[in-house]
């Protein structure tokens, strides 16, 4: 049994705002009524159910909310470091090969050794391998080239090279992703705390950088085609995701362009073709493409022919997911309760 929430964040509007607001509401009321079936104390309630729930998890040591979200946490070593992130030891490869000192991993290869190393998902394997150099200069000269064609024969071959992270700082703070924000020699793992949440959750969420910083509060035609596939690729793997701080709306306001979509469909062919299936699905449900595509050859061939606002939270998940999320906050709240009770004034 899965669960939909959506959550839209109570803000200060200007009139204009609320116009606009209305206006998409109407419109959403129009194309999906069914929403709509609650009443208004309904939805209020469960919006603060969300909000109860993630100010609650956002408090939990990482290795209880890992237990509660059915993570066997034995032999696992996380050294807590500062700036909300944390040290995992790799005692689990997804690779025979090794890195030599001063590089690391990034993107997918440093995410399946954090799900590996973390027993989210023992199998984890990288779609493809990204490694970049944590060192001013190379240990060697030619050393870049050498380490770019043994582990991104094919990143190498159109002159993608290895970049440098010099600063953990800011490197953290640029990634487009949560899932993302993550960093891992074949001896250890730093991830940030949200990273850690997020990948245990199937969560795929924009990082506040993309979101705000480098797309202005509005995102890209580029995202909205790779938030749709990482959704995908989690309810393939995992039966179960979900997308934060991106509206349906947005999906279907913006036109994507057929390149990025196209892109995203080989990258979804890559893991496998049920993996697509599910993209194909996605972009017919989010109206990007015709309902009449019913195959994942169709999508690609209709895709390559063309080739010549406010956020809320949005959840596919087990409910049972839920049930330990208000679980935690009921118990939080009432240590709270017994911590902020007012003490009597005694009458003269």
């Amino acid at each position: 049994m899965h669960n939909t929430e959506r959550h839209i964040p109570k803000t200060e509007r200007s009139d204009s705002q609320v116009g606009f607001s209305e206006k998409i509401l109407e419109l959403w009321k129009k194309m999906y009524p069914e929403t709509f079936s609650l009443n208004i104390s309904e939805r209020e309630q469960a919006k603060d159910q969300v909000e109860r729930r993630e100010e609650v998890v956002d408090q939990q040591e990482i290795l209880q909310l890992l237990k509660e979200y059915g993570v066997d946490t034995q032999n696992i070593s996380i050294e807590v470091l500062e700036n909300d992130r944390f040290r995992i030891k790799v005692s689990d490869h997804f690779s025979q090969k090794r890195l030599p000192p001063g590089y690391a991993y990034k993107g997918g290869a440093a995410r399946a050794l954090l799900m590996k190393n973390l027993n989210i998902d023992k199998f984890a394997i990288p779609r493809d391998v990204d490694i970049v150099r944590t060192v001013e200069k190379e240990p060697q000269i030619g050393m870049d080239k050498t380490v770019g064609m043994e582990f991104m024969p094919e990143d190498f071959q159109f002159d993608y090279g290895i970049e440098t992270v010099l600063d953990n700082d800011d490197y953290f703070a640029t990634r487009d992703f949560s899932i993302n924000e993550v960093l891992a020699t074949d001896e250890s793992i730093v991830a940030t705390k949200q990273c850690v949440l997020d990948v245990a959750r199937k969560i795929v969420r924009l990082s506040e950088f993309e979101r705000e910083e480098r797309q202005n509060g509005v995102v890209g035609p580029k995202m909205l085609a790779k938030v749709l596939r990482l959704y995908s690729e989690n309810i393939h793997r995992y039966g179960e995701s979900q997308i934060a701080n991106v509206s349906d709306w947005e999906f279907e306001k913006y036109f994507i362009s057929p390149f990025w979509l196209a892109l995203q469909l080989d990258k979804a062919c890559e893991v496998n073709i049920e993996s697509a299936k599910i993209y194909v699905q996605q972009l017919i449900e989010r109206k990007q493409i015709p309902s009449e595509i019913t195959t994942v050859e169709d999508a690609a061939k209709y895709l390559v022919g063309l080739l010549c606002g406010d956020p809320f939270y949005y959840r596919h998940a087990p409910s049972e997911q839920f049930e330990v999320e208000n679980k935690l906050a009921e118990e939080y709240e009432d240590k709270f309760d017994s911590i902020k009770k007012p003490k009597k004034i005694r009458k003269k």
